[in-house]
């Protein structure tokens, strides 16, 4: 028996256009489901962002001093050896009281000074050479005769004196429990007086504060020679303030 087959070209036509249509089907059914989820994530949520405080204070452990040897002569190189001079004995000084080379720093500059006359216009009268250093001091009890030895030894300015805690990171994470807990509580309490459930946290930011403002030391009496020492001042760091505010974001329902 023979049996003979005879290919239909409609029916596969058919069966092709069927398979095509199927994924066409699929494919947008998927991709508006994705947009439909996407667009609910995006959509605007019942949220209430509350604040929250904390600080801790504490007793700062570093002192910091900007020393500052100012000259003014005729040339560079008199007005630069002047104050070479004068910054080496305070640095000198420094060092003899404990502060380790390492928290000293300095910084060098050289300007020519000019006096404007009708005459002649601009003249050159001179030179300045200013040489700050910046002095981180551990030992507090020390600042005052540091204070007082390097106006002695030809120091011009001291000033930006200010205290500050050398490891504060751990109090900067009590301070951050303590608002997280403040804001909490603030939350739980409104959330009642409106009669809704808080839900989950959907945003958190955190800033920091505390930073002490400085403390403005001038040397005023410095003749060369002939003057008496001056009496030491009488420094007090009291405490630092470390402060974090936070502000959480939750829902609601």
């Amino acid at each position: 028996m023979k049996v003979s087959f005879t290919p239909n070209p409609q029916g596969a036509m058919r069966v092709l256009a069927f398979l095509v249509l199927a994924s066409l089907f699929i494919f947008l059914g998927a991709r508006t489901w994705r947009e439909v989820r996407e667009a609910r994530s995006f959509a605007p949520q019942n949220v209430i962002t509350i604040s929250g405080k904390g600080s801790i204070f504490a007793t700062p452990d570093i002192g910091q001093v900007v020393i500052s040897v100012v000259r003014e002569q005729k040339t560079a190189s008199d007005a630069q050896r002047e104050a070479t001079t004068a910054a080496n004995k305070v640095i000198e000084f420094v060092e003899s009281k404990g502060v380790k080379k390492e928290d000293i720093k300095t910084d060098y500059s050289i300007y020519p000074k000019y006096n404007y006359t009708q005459d002649r216009g601009q003249v050159l009268t001179g030179y300045e050479v200013r040489q700050s250093i910046t002095v981180k001091i551990r030992d507090l009890d020390s600042i005052s005769g540091i204070l007082s030895g390097v106006v002695e030894r030809g120091a011009n300015e001291v000033g930006n004196l200010s205290f500050t805690i050398d490891n504060p990171d751990a109090l900067k994470a009590e301070a951050r429990v303590k608002a997280i807990k403040d804001a909490k509580e603030k939350a739980e309490a409104l959330s009642k007086e409106l009669g809704v459930r808080l839900g989950r946290i959907i945003n958190f930011n955190e800033s920091e504060g505390g930073i002490p403002p400085p403390i403005f030391y001038e040397a005023r009496s410095l003749g060369i020679g002939g003057a008496a020492p001056a009496p030491s001042p009488v420094i007090n760091p009291g405490e630092n303030e470390i402060i974090s505010n936070v502000s959480v974001t939750y829902e609601i329902r």
